[in-house]
């Protein structure tokens, strides 16, 4: 049974067969054509109390009305260098939408992000650039204490350059939040900010125009490593519908299990899956880091199973 057939194992059901054909990038909204699409429609000829109507579209869709994702506020498409060797996509910049939105209304993001509203277009290229340089203008926060972590034992090939003594010494988390945030690339699937955001047993095939956006970007350069990160992505590559562009991926290895605790000695059982993805005539290994977004998985515990994951990943002879 050839790998193609073996997909069923990861529950994948799109009995689809690589095709020796390239991926049209005229059919696909790419990351920059999705920015300048939203921001132009929140931009609102000057103004920005426009409305992002995928947004609300995708809202209806999910959960059958609109206000559970970030209409008027800025979206969050990606943090960081987007020709990185190293990308994680997350599902959702967790941020609530009020006060998403409220930060536009009060200019406080766009004041900290330098994003020149004068003009669309400075709007536009504003946006992109802060978003790139987002690390230098950010203090940081725990949630990139836990990224660094998570990343460290990926070692130079990631190309995130860590200080040594990271995560021993405090006085280097500064640091190491800065490297994390501008090393890498942060995609986040639906850039539409939610702080209570969950698709389980949702329709997600509305999802599918982002997927594509999304590998569009992942794939548009060569990549050393390619995290996807919760096991919400294990259901999403399942139920959205994938098309030609996306033929295959792989049956997973495992499933891997670390048992690892948490700082109150609690087990934590966790999970992660190499995978393969057919796109554009070529296989790309990549890695579901299914725990990541495990609430206990702090301190230590992300350590260890940053480099569990970089193990799996490694040794994984797919």
């Amino acid at each position: 049974m050839d790998i193609i057939n073996r997909i069923t194992n990861l529950n994948i059901t799109n009995n689809l067969k690589p095709r020796d054909v390239e991926v049209n990038r005229k059919c696909i909204m790419t990351l920059d054509k999705r920015i300048e699409k939203d921001l132009k429609e929140l931009y609102n000829n000057g103004s920005l109390n426009g409305t992002m109507n995928e947004a609300n579209q995708l809202s209806i869709d999910l959960f059958g009305a609109t206000g559970n994702l970030s209409a008027n506020g800025l979206p969050g498409h990606f943090v960081g260098d987007r020709d990185a060797k190293t990308v994680l996509v997350m599902l959702n910049p967790q941020v609530d939408v009020k006060d998403n939105d409220k930060l536009v209304k009060t200019k406080e993001t766009i004041s900290k992000l330098e994003i020149d509203t004068s003009s669309l277009d400075k709007f536009i290229n504003t946006f992109k650039s802060g978003h790139a340089d987002f690390g230098n203008r950010d203090k940081g926060t725990r949630f990139d204490v836990k990224q660094a972590r998570f990343l460290k034992p990926w070692g130079e090939e990631s190309k995130v350059e860590f200080p040594p003594n990271f995560p021993q010494d405090k006085k280097t988390y500064p640091a190491a939040k800065k490297a994390v945030l501008l090393g890498k690339l942060q995609l986040e699937l639906v850039p539409y900010c939610s702080k209570t955001f969950d698709i389980q047993n949702k329709n997600v095939a509305c999802l599918t125009p982002l997927v594509d956006t999304l590998f569009d970007e992942i794939f548009r350069v060569e990549r050393t490593y390619i995290i996807f990160c919760g096991k919400i992505f294990e259901d999403i590559f399942n139920k959205t519908t994938l098309g030609t562009k996306i033929n295959s991926l792989s049956k997973k290895v495992g499933p891997q299990i670390a048992n690892l605790k948490s700082k109150s000695g609690t087990p934590i059982k966790s999970h992660c899956h190499v995978i393969k993805i057919y796109y554009n005539n070529q296989w790309h290994k990549a890695l579901i880091a299914n725990s990541y977004a495990h609430r206990r998985l702090n301190g230590q515990a992300m350590s260890d199973y940053g480099e569990f994951c970089y193990d799996t990943y490694i040794n994984s002879k797919i």
